[in-house]
């Protein structure tokens, strides 16, 4: 596959900063109704299992950012 037009990357890598910044933010959201269940007593295993998910995703999306800014610093 042939490497991506350093325009092109300059339009993805936005894009992917956005990713992750909706993301952190979904995880903060994610947090904190974890935290609300367990003041109340409500067992929390889903919850925190579909928090895990988020983080890995999360972790994924950061990689792709990193791997876009590395591009476009090697490419013309």
């Amino acid at each position: 596959m042939p490497p991506h037009s350093r325009q092109m990357l300059e339009q993805m890598l936005p894009q992917a900063e956005s990713l992750v910044a909706r993301g952190a933010e979904r995880i903060q959201a994610q947090e904190a109704r974890v935290a609300a269940l367990e003041h109340k007593g409500i067992p929390t295993d889903q919850s925190k299992h579909l928090l895990t998910i988020m983080k890995q995703t999360q972790e994924l999306q950061i990689e792709h950012v990193m791997l876009l800014r590395r591009e476009l610093a090697g490419s013309p």
